[in-house]
């Protein structure tokens, strides 16, 4: 009668066993239980023990499994006794919860096992009840989550590095700002390659860094033979219920040689003949300035030089490939100019790739020179008239040929101002002045002056004309 009252409690789990005049049974209750997914639970069992001829009854520890019976952690506490009833207080961990919705799971398990210990040396075998725990909102309703950038970089095989991180939050329910204490560099092995302990605090949803990569770093990943390797942040708030929030930003490291790495640009030196970044040049005498440009890695660059603000040459494309050094002049046409006395700058611009450093410049003076020049006649347009331009066709300027002349420099003046507004070079006793130079630097009924020299193949001033007056409809 015992057993079949038993049987037909069917919201319990019942498990019996009859060996000669023993029985022992074990119902566990409740059954099941509901937690919430966003944080660690409580819960007490009670366990209805039937024990018929058991002197004691033991279980040695309690067991969370997934459904299909792996462990995922344990409670290691003993229960023993020999009443009908046995109870325990368990703890069901947040981290466990985390893993059963990472494995998309929405519910899992609590198992005990009890013995039966007799005063015979056949005890009946040991019994197991289970107890189903369903996760209530597999959506945590607190997040936090942060994204970085760049995510992936590229680290020079024999030196530091330092890079600009950007990191922006996705945060819900956090009562304080999300911060981390500090960075570690890990191989995809797990080797701890160094640390960084610098702190960062979320600001406005974002926060950055100027990441250090330090060389010892480097070291220690080549001498575990590691070419990729990742640097990861833990960040964490408190949410607004209680529960301590964190996100992981990870960013991926390649460790490449310096040929495999993005062009980059180490130190610029700028100096004249002299070997130094100022020099005394006579008025009209040639003056070649140099720059030199120690980079790695490969890639294309731009630049161009600049006298007193204004550019003086093309841009230079080049492509460069695994080097130490480059090194420019400036042209020989047109030449530096020094046919006006005093100080003048000199600057190389890189364009592309752009230096993490500000450009130098370097400074030349013109020693006044007294000489005697030619006048040189303006041709074309006479002076005072209205020119009227059309979009697509250049204005021309025309002058009379001095003899001797190498090149001539023709500069453009607002009316009144001594500061060229633009000048050019060219090598025929005229100059086309293209419809976009118009367009930029020119507006329509407004007067402007004009005036040209001329200069021999040593860059010494030999014809030099008044100004004209123009202006354009």
């Amino acid at each position: 009668m015992k057993l079949i009252k038993i049987a037909v409690i069917a919201v319990f789990t019942v498990l019996l066993y009859a060996y000669s005049s023993y029985a022992f049974g074990v119902v566990v209750f409740p059954s099941q239980l509901s937690i919430p997914s966003n944080t660690s639970s409580v819960k007490t069992l009670n366990y209805d023990i039937d024990s018929t001829g058991c002197s004691s009854i033991t279980s040695q520890k309690g067991y969370f499994v997934t459904n299909s019976g792996r462990i995922l952690g344990t409670i290691n506490r003993v229960l023993s006794g020999s009443s009908p009833m046995i109870s325990e207080s368990i703890t069901i961990p947040f981290n466990i919860i985390q893993q059963v919705i990472n494995g998309h799971e929405q519910s899992f398990k609590y198992r005990r096992t009890f013995s039966c210990t007799t005063y015979t040396t056949a005890p009946p075998p040991p019994v197991s009840v289970y107890v189903t725990i369903n996760i209530r909102n597999v959506t945590p309703p607190s997040h936090l989550g942060v994204s970085v950038s760049p995510s992936r970089i590229s680290v020079p095989f024999n030196r530091a590095f330092v890079k600009k991180i950007d990191y922006d939050f996705k945060a819900s329910s956090c009562i304080n700002h999300p911060y981390s204490t500090g960075g570690e560099f890990v191989s995809d092995s797990g080797i701890i390659l160094g640390r960084d302990s610098k702190s960062l605090t979320e600001n406005n949803k974002q926060a950055s860094e100027l990441l250090n990569i330090p060389y010892g770093v480097v070291r220690k990943a080549r001498n575990y033979k590691v070419s990729h390797f990742k640097y990861i942040r833990t960040f964490v708030c408190e949410s607004s219920g209680g529960i301590r929030l964190q996100a992981q930003a990870q960013i991926d490291m390649n460790l490449l040689s310096k040929a495999a790495m993005p062009l980059t640009i180490n130190r610029v030196r700028l100096y004249f003949k002299n070997k130094r970044a100022e020099i005394s040049v006579k008025q009209n005498k040639k003056l070649t300035a140099y720059v030199d440009i120690d980079f790695f890695g490969s890639g294309m660059f731009k630049g161009y030089w600049v006298v007193d603000g204004r550019v003086l040459s093309p841009m230079i494309f080049k492509h460069l490939a695994y080097g130490k050094r480059i090194t420019f002049k400036t042209p020989s046409i047109p030449p530096l100019p020094t046919f006006s006395y005093g100080t003048h700058f000199i600057q190389f611009v890189i364009v592309e790739p752009k230096p993490a450093f500000d450009m130098p410049k370097a400074i030349y003076f013109v020693e006044q020179k007294t000489e005697t020049v030619s006048k040189l006649e303006l041709v074309f347009p006479k002076n005072g008239a209205v020119i009227v331009f059309k979009k697509d066709k250049p204005i021309q300027f025309m002058w009379k040929n001095v003899a001797g002349s190498d090149f001539y420099f023709v500069e453009f003046y607002e009316s009144g101002d001594k500061k060229p507004l633009f000048s050019a070079y060219t090598v025929s006793a005229a100059y086309a002045m293209p419809p976009f130079i118009v367009r930029h630097y020119f507006k329509k009924n407004k007067e402007y002056k004009w005036s040209v020299r001329s200069f021999n193949a040593d860059s010494e001033m030999i014809g030099k004309s008044g100004y004209e007056k123009f202006i354009i409809k």
